[in-house]
């Protein structure tokens, strides 16, 4: 009942979403909550109706199927098939242990793993104290961020102490533009809105590769905060949320806010939700706001950033 229900939903995605519940994470394509435990109860299915050759397996990872992992079986040559490798007895036992192992624990969503403490001050002095220094340089100011959006003014206080490569990414995306008439493309409510592909096909690919490294995880992902969203380690590049709720279950996995917002969450909140997570990404790359607009044309909007310095 549990790997069907799993498969059954994973039938009905777009590109770029994933399985799981309705809180899914603020990632850039490909997104990965879920699949591996989905992956796990296809291939428990598969040992079900194919218990003699599952040579070898292939586990997707993420909604991209070019993101695998391959699962032999053991057979002495490279590039076994399913046809002329069949698996043994205690390889197939073996197997169906450890996927059933996957299943129980990835299957049950992530509500079930246990959270991490929010950080503590002496780790914030430990983990920003010689990175600070290294990474912003002399950029090491608190600094403001006005977004004036369609529905209202939000104004971010930006740490560099928090995170200082996401806050020099940040500042340096809003001195050159970059963010004006970008659209806030995945707004969930009670959860996040999501923001950070320019409208600009050929200026969102030029920096689309980017990618800089994790900061660590110093403060929690409460409501207000601001976060750089990824799609794996160190995959950063210009895309960023604002989160609606306390979603601290982020916080383990690698999301490290670098501002909050001090005026204008209630703008955040009131951004238009309607249209979920039917946006699609790859279409944003290539299209840009030609896309958004003509087939999402209630999304709201960044009108200007600027930085504001206290």
């Amino acid at each position: 009942m549990m790997n069907h229900k799993i498969m059954k939903n994973s039938s009905r995605l777009k590109h770029g979403q994933q399985p799981g519940q309705h809180r899914r994470v603020p990632q850039e394509v490909p997104r990965e909550r879920g699949h591996l435990a989905a992956s796990a109860c296809r291939v428990l299915d598969d040992l079900v109706h194919d218990r003699s050759r599952i040579c070898p397996l292939r586990v997707f990872i993420g909604s991209d199927p070019r993101n695998t992992r391959i699962l032999r079986c053991g057979a002495s040559r490279p590039g076994c098939s399913r046809k002329d490798a069949p698996m043994s007895t205690s390889s197939r036992l073996i197997l169906w242990g450890g996927l059933l192992g996957l299943v129980i624990v990835g299957c049950t969503g992530s509500r079930t793993v246990s959270q991490k403490s929010p950080p503590t001050e002496e780790a914030l002095e430990t983990a920003s104290s010689t990175e600070i220094q290294q990474v912003a340089g002399s950029d090491q100011q608190t600094y403001l961020v006005r977004l004036e959006t369609s529905k209202g003014d939000v104004l971010i206080e930006v740490h560099p102490d928090w995170a200082p490569r996401a806050s020099k990414r940040f500042r340096e995306l809003v001195e050159i533009g970059f963010y004006d008439d970008c659209r806030f493309f995945r707004v969930l409510e009670g959860f996040m809105a999501q923001v950070g592909m320019n409208g600009d096909p050929a200026l969102n690919k030029e920096w689309k590769d980017k990618k800089f490294r994790d900061d660590p995880v110093i403060q929690s992902n409460k409501r207000g905060y601001v976060t750089f969203a990824t799609s794996g380690a160190d995959s950063r590049t210009t895309q960023f949320f604002i989160n609606m709720a306390d979603n601290s279950t982020l916080d383990r996995r690698g999301f490290s806010p670098f501002g909050k917002v001090l005026e204008g969450q209630e703008i955040v909140e009131s951004l238009h939700n309607g249209y979920g997570e039917e946006p699609q990404q790859d279409r944003i790359d290539r299209r840009g706001n030609a896309y958004l607009k003509s087939d999402f044309p209630k999304l709201d909007y960044i009108v200007r950033a600027t930085v504001e310095e206290q």
